[in-house]
């Protein structure tokens, strides 16, 4: 028999997210995947699953999932009070750890101080039909599942011979820590300063697709139009708006956009970029692009310090 999970309340946006579907940029196709990709591996090696499995991504709090069976979890990310209920009773959950809950325990989420999403791990992974290779849900389309409404419910896979590499709590208070920056590093800043210069607010017009941002620097635009043309998109680049504001993409951006790109943030703080969320405060500091690598090396360093890749049991009875 399936196991399952049942969303009983999805909060403001309970997704099934993976590592994505790069790769398909010339068929149109959304990048999409975890926007704090980090938050979902660190989950999915501390209950035991590869890398690459799926979790759910829950905005901003507000959620509540029922387990149909005995489950294995790990709660990541931007993380409020998590309370698991079962039979009358209460117990609280801690972030950054495996925890098992029995079956017809309710998983209460509750909205985070600070930060925008939360990332539920199971044992086994849940075990939606891949699309082209994953099974992320684009929100817009529907690729891939989209929004998980109250009563549906998702397969969960089976717990496989894998288990969780050893934890440092120092290194992962380290990684907790950098995930809730608010200074973005960027390449590069052909705008002399200026995104450096500036303070941005993220506006409530922002979502998956990108971050609309309300700047407090003015920036030079093409006020005619010229520069209005079809270019390539990725996650991460920073669009100038021909009103001065700017657009950081997320993972659900299309792969070509027509306004001018300015900079990029850099891979080390998209995980970062994926926490933003409404009335956060952002600012930009550009690096150049060797320095960006060694950032990159650094970041995925701590993240495998922090918990290691998940990896074959050597005996029976290891748990995760």
């Amino acid at each position: 028999m399936t196991r399952t999970l049942t969303i009983l309340r999805p909060g403001a946006q309970a997704l099934v997210q993976d590592l994505g579907r790069p790769g398909h940029g010339a068929m149109g196709v959304a990048h999409c995947g975890a926007a704090d990709q980090t938050s979902l591996r660190i989950g999915n090696r501390l209950v035991g699953n590869a890398d690459t499995d799926a979790g759910l991504e829950l905005a901003l709090g507000g959620a509540e999932v029922r387990f149909d069976a005995r489950a294995t979890i790990a709660c990541t990310g931007a993380c409020g009070s998590l309370v698991s209920a079962h039979g009358g009773g209460e117990r609280a959950i801690p972030p950054w750890r495996p925890v098992d809950v029995d079956a017809g325990a309710v998983l209460r989420v509750g909205a985070p101080a600070d930060g925008a999403r939360t990332y539920l791990c199971v044992a086994g992974g849940i075990a939606t039909r891949r699309v082209l290779g994953s099974r992320a849900a684009h929100a817009s389309t529907g690729l891939g599942g989209g929004a998980l409404g109250p009563g549906e419910s998702v397969p969960l896979g089976e717990r496989g011979s894998m288990c969780a590499g050893p934890a440092s709590r120092a290194d992962l208070t380290d990684l907790i820590r950098s995930l809730a920056s608010r200074r973005l590093r960027v390449v590069p800043d052909p705008l002399e300063g200026t995104l450096a210069d500036g303070v941005f607010e993220v506006l409530a017009q922002s979502d998956r697709m990108g971050l609309r941002l309300r700047t407090g620097v003015s920036v030079p635009s093409d006020a005619d139009g010229a520069s209005m043309r079809t270019v390539g998109a990725w996650w991460g680049a920073i669009q100038l708006l021909p009103d001065g504001g700017l657009i950081v993409l997320g993972p659900d951006c299309a792969p070509t956009g027509g306004y001018p790109i300015v900079a990029s943030v850099i891979l080390a703080d998209l995980d970062a970029l994926g926490q933003r969320r409404a009335g956060d405060v952002l600012r930009f500091e550009p690096v150049t692009r060797e320095h960006a690598v060694g950032l990159q090396l650094e970041h995925e360093a701590l993240r495998d310090r922090s918990v290691a890749p998940a990896r074959a049991r050597k005996e029976e009875g290891v748990h995760a």
